[in-house]
């Protein structure tokens, strides 16, 4: 504790010595002086803790002492703020860095990810894809949440869909997770789905669908895909 207060009060006597050298200066009167001035000016502790805002005037400080050392002499106040400080604020906030990226990862390395449920799972790889697809108005989308090799009707469902996409322009897909239940490489969930969709043709009406819909799920090499769902005909004109 009292090393730490050492430090802090070494830490505030070369702020305020930082503060005195601006306010001691004939650029003190141009603009981009008295905005640090003014940074300075509030909480010290605040200051110090950023260290990398501190870095920052110190390096614009050491630039405009240069430039005054080369048309006036230097203060006995100015002349004491050199490089050295420059360096010992380097170290500091180094120092400070290091520690706290440490902490960082051992606090990562501790608690680990979260691994995904099966209810994340089915909502990244099929429903999420699904109402991507159909309000993106994407058919390659939309097909590829069905699993092609093992579903009877995959044909009948992608002509169904292709009609849809193409008497449609624009449709707004909304679901909801209500039960999941999985065994293995199977899984069964049950979903609120709302459907609208604006037709091409202006004088045609606009499509709306509410159902609770079953979904037979499989677990494939790219995820989960839907192997049979009903009502089958949801996706006809």
């Amino acid at each position: 504790m009292q090393k730490k207060r050492a430090r802090f009060v070494k830490l505030t006597r070369h702020t305020n010595l930082l503060r005195g050298w601006l306010a001691s200066q004939y650029y003190a009167r141009e603009e981009i002086v008295p905005k640090i001035a003014c940074s300075l000016s509030g909480n010290t502790t605040r200051h110090i803790r950023s260290g990398s805002g501190i870095l920052l005037v110190l390096a614009i400080t050491l630039v405009l002492a240069e430039k005054a050392s080369a048309s006036a002499p230097l203060t006995a106040l100015s002349a004491g703020l050199t490089k050295r400080h420059f360096l010992y604020w380097t170290v500091v906030i180094q120092e400070q860095n290091q520690s706290r990226n440490n902490s960082d990862q051992n606090s990562a390395s501790l608690s680990g990810p979260t691994p995904l449920t099966l209810d994340d799972l089915v909502a990244r790889d099929i429903l999420e894809p699904l109402q991507g697809g159909m309000q993106g108005h994407s058919l390659k989308q939309v097909l590829n949440v069905f699993d092609q090799q093992s579903m009877t009707g995959y044909a009948s469902l992608r002509d169904q869909l292709r009609a849809m996409f193409q008497n449609y322009s624009m449709f707004l897909f909304r679901y909801k997770l209500l039960q999941l239940t999985s065994d293995d490489d199977r899984a069964s969930a049950t979903c609120e789905i709302d459907l609208d969709a604006t037709p091409v043709d202006d004088n045609a009406l606009t499509l709306r669908r509410s159902v609770q819909m079953r979904l037979d799920l499989k677990h494939t090499a790219k995820g989960w895909r839907i192997l049979a769902f009903s009502p089958s005909d949801f996706f006809a004109r």
